[in-house]
């Protein structure tokens, strides 16, 4: 009797406490600024990381993603070189954001989490929307950054004259699955 109350806890902890590994697998992300000549914005053509999450998907438990800086691509050369400059991307190559925490709010949910861009790392929210169906989660939002919080200098061209604003836009759906 003993042993089998001991199995039944088992099998009840096993399915209650089960987790779901899960990779991105389809994303769109983009940068969003300003400058003293135009709006910009960059497009991310690389996004890796893992996400883990209650066997129902309600729960997210664990959450990594990586960008590599120099999959930030504004279409335009010198554009691009000054975005890699500005995060310092020889030393610091990727962006990474590490989940702490996650809020459930009214509307979706909120992740907390370190995000760590030029070698600096702070503690952000993001709030989000989540769905999920046939074994997939997807995560979308956007979050505006001061790229000074992170020691970063916001790049500039022609000695200075056309300078790009501290201040951007991440905007991001991401699946997971």
């Amino acid at each position: 009797m003993r042993r089998g109350f001991v199995l039944l806890l088992l099998a009840l902890s096993t399915s209650l406490f089960a987790q779901t590994s899960l990779k991105p697998t389809s994303y769109t992300m983009s940068v969003l600024g300003t400058s003293t000549l135009h709006d910009w914005e960059s497009k991310v053509d690389k996004v890796t990381g893992s996400m883990t999450a209650s066997s129902d998907l309600s729960d997210i438990t664990d959450l990594k993603v990586t960008v590599p800086v120099t999959a930030i691509k504004g279409g335009k050369d010198l554009q691009d070189e000054k975005t890699y400059e500005a995060f310092n991307y020889e030393k610091h190559p990727n962006i990474t954001f590490v989940l702490t925490e996650t809020k459930k709010t009214s509307n979706g949910m909120t992740l907390v989490g370190k995000l760590t861009m030029n070698g600096y790392v702070k503690t952000i929210e993001i709030p989000v929307k989540k769905s999920e169906s046939n074994g997939k989660v997807v995560l979308s939002g956007e979050k505006e950054l001061d790229m000074t919080q992170w020691n970063m200098k916001p790049p500039s061209v022609m000695m200075g004259t056309i300078k790009v604003g501290p201040k951007v836009t991440v905007k991001f759906e991401v699946t997971f699955s």
